[in-house]
């Protein structure tokens, strides 16, 4: 049989050991990590996989994938992954993300305006069909795990509606020995340590997540905020990390308030008991709107950069880094079959930035899921052809959907490249740091 470098190698790094040089190789459609003699990586770069084939190595080689067969198109094979995921075929857990309100007591500036015009919470009756919906699923598919992400507008303004669907969901997990677990995207100016308490101790939330514009001037601005508000925020996340639940603080980042960012996340991080990770996620641009302008591509690399200074330290954001390593089945864990958001009307969508835009429903609790042409594009459609030829693309799978595919804005390739050799890196330092 005749063999082939991987398409999906990438070179990472070198290092001078007992006098030979070696290099350190990531495969991006494995995850796999390791350090080869100079003579073994030149005959892989240079195509002479016939020198290698008489090695004891050899077989690990072509295990991890830095060597595969002449005749498989690695990008095909690869997909043929990929699809399995994006159908459902082999996970055996259920998720959903769930916003029974659009109702929120902020108004950031980049929101979707519909969200605070629509007053809506889940109806009772609303809340049964969406329980329905839900567990007729997880029993079809027979999936023995279920998460559910209360999403909004501000879910807390919803509070009554969580803890009843909370219940019903986890008596039904219960009743079938399925694993239950939830977690809440939240402003955090709701929160109180009494709701806090219910949300781990009642409806079995393990983790959190809260968003920040900047410090408190910076805050109000984008978020029509008030400075109470900025610190009631900043005691929910106290009063999480005091807590067992998991924290994920998103920084919301634009060219204005990138500076602000930086100096509240340096704050963050000194919280007493602070175990969460801080990641930055790029406020994106739809319109002409001038309240805010999109951060260039080399900006948000240098805020990121500077951000990994404060948040590097702690284990959870070591968990998170080593997580951005594994080859993914989809850009996004919700584009696949089977999983989606459900409004207060309980109509379905693929994606958290499509809500309350009838023009992205994807099907209804009632009538389940219509599987129309959005649908499949979303989680069946074909990558650009520069995907197609990336040596990274199982761990960035042409990025966020529905920014390509609606917005026409792709992913910083070179960046995504230079961030993959930053954490390879780090991982293999942590791996050697005990």
């Amino acid at each position: 049989m005749e063999y082939k470098k991987s398409m999906y190698n990438n070179m990472i790094t070198s290092r001078i050991k007992n006098d030979k040089t070696e290099y350190l190789i990531y495969n991006s459609s494995t995850g796999a990590m390791a350090w080869l003699e100079k003579w073994v990586y030149s005959a892989m770069a240079e195509g002479n996989i016939s020198v290698l084939k008489k090695e004891k190595f050899f077989n690990e080689l072509q295990r991890n994938g830095f060597v595969v067969l002449k005749e498989v198109n690695e990008y095909f094979n690869y997909m043929f992954k990929a699809k399995s995921f994006a159908l459902d075929k082999h996970s055996d857990f259920a998720s959903y993300i769930v916003a029974p309100t659009m109702r929120c007591n902020l108004k950031c500036l980049y929101c979707f305006e519909e969200c605070n015009n629509d007053t809506s919470i889940m109806s009772e009756d609303m809340l049964e069909a969406v329980y329905l919906f839900i567990t007729k699923n997880v029993m079809k598919e027979s999936k023995h795990r279920l998460n559910i992400n209360w999403f909004g507008g501000e879910p807390l303004l919803a509070y009554k509606q969580i803890k009843n669907l909370s219940k019903k969901l986890i008596s039904f997990c219960d009743n079938h020995k399925i694993e239950y677990r939830a977690s809440v995207v939240t402003n955090g100016t709701l929160l109180t340590k009494s709701i806090l308490e219910e949300l781990i101790d009642e409806c079995r939330v393990k983790h959190f997540q809260i968003s920040f514009d900047g410090e408190s001037a910076e805050y109000q601005r984008m978020k029509k905020a008030t400075n109470e508000n900025f610190n009631r925020a900043i005691q929910s996340i106290e009063m999480i990390s005091k807590s067992c639940a998991g924290i994920s603080v998103r920084l919301n980042v634009c060219y204005e308030n990138k500076d602000s960012l930086l100096h509240l996340a340096k704050k963050i991080v000194k919280i007493s008991d602070f175990h969460g990770i801080m990641y930055a996620g790029k406020i994106m641009k739809y319109d002409n709107k001038q309240d805010y302008s999109e951060i260039s591509a080399k900006d948000f690399e240098i805020f990121e950069n500077n951000l990994n200074e404060y948040a590097s330290t702690y284990s959870e954001y070591q968990r998170y880094v080593k997580k951005s390593l594994n080859p993914k089945g989809a850009s996004c864990g919700y584009m696949v079959k089977n999983r989606c958001l459900i409004d207060p009307h309980g109509r379905l969508y693929r994606c958290e930035h499509h809500i309350n835009d009838i023009h992205y429903v994807i099907g209804d609790v009632i009538n389940g899921f219509y599987r129309n042409e959005l649908d499949y594009m979303f989680v069946l459609g074909d990558l650009p052809d520069k995907c197609q030829k990336c040596s990274i693309m199982p761990i960035c799978m042409g990025g966020c959907s529905s920014d390509r595919i609606l917005h026409q804005k792709f992913v910083n390739c070179d960046y995504m490249k230079r961030k993959l050799v930053e954490n390879c890196i780090l991982v293999e330092k942590l791996k050697h740091s005990g």
